[in-house]
């Protein structure tokens, strides 16, 4: 961590261009998965380095079929230099940590009678495709991780029905979302005609 915040900075006060798009933007998206998994929700936040290239943070979490997951990530984004207009296609690729939690129903069929404990975190990747319209974003993130061992315990006891003993269960974090987003600042920076500009 200390070496890509190093790398960050080295970038940040090398890059001498001028810049048309202001520094640090900041945003919210939500996003679809399939049918069976309805919903995800991200925070992002970028520094440009120049107009082209791009550090961010990404906090998601995405309700998939099985259990849901958390994940936060740190990404490099490059924009393609042939678009210099309101459309701006981008890629990205990033690595973060990924953690899967459920809610359980067991022991005949009581709702939250089972829990999950011990549930591993795992490190991950995803890569982006997408593009930003004014500040408007719409994307692509495909997200790989290994899946998370943890183990299924029952909330009764060992003289209750429907007790078991524990198991071991391994929970997913791979899932590919596409989303809408929208961003504070990090527009275009506005003329002076006073100076010329």
């Amino acid at each position: 961590m200390k070496t890509i915040l190093i790398v960050v900075a080295i970038l940040a006060f090398t890059s001498a261009s001028a810049q048309e798009y202001k520094r640090f933007k900041a945003g919210l998206s939500l996003g679809y998965i399939n049918k069976n998994s309805p919903a995800a929700g991200a925070f992002d936040a970028a520094f440009r380095i120049n107009d082209y290239m791009a550090i961010g943070y990404r906090g998601e979490m995405a309700d998939i079929q099985t259990n849901t997951i958390r994940s936060k990530s740190i990404y490099f984004q490059r924009y393609f230099k042939n678009f210099r207009g309101k459309f701006r296609p981008f890629a990205s690729f990033g690595v973060g940590q990924f953690t899967p939690s459920t809610d359980m129903v067991g022991g005949c069929g009581s709702p939250h009678a089972d829990h999950n404990v011990g549930i591993q975190k795992k490190v991950g990747l995803f890569t982006r495709i997408g593009f930003e319209v004014g500040h408007f974003t719409l994307m692509a993130d495909a997200n790989v991780a290994p899946k998370s061992k943890s183990t299924v315990m029952s909330s009764y006891l060992p003289t209750e029905a429907g007790y078991h003993d524990p198991y071991v269960q391994y929970l997913t974090n791979s899932y590919v979302t596409v989303k809408l987003g929208f961003f504070f600042w990090g527009g275009k920076k506005k003329s002076n005609p006073r100076l010329g500009l």
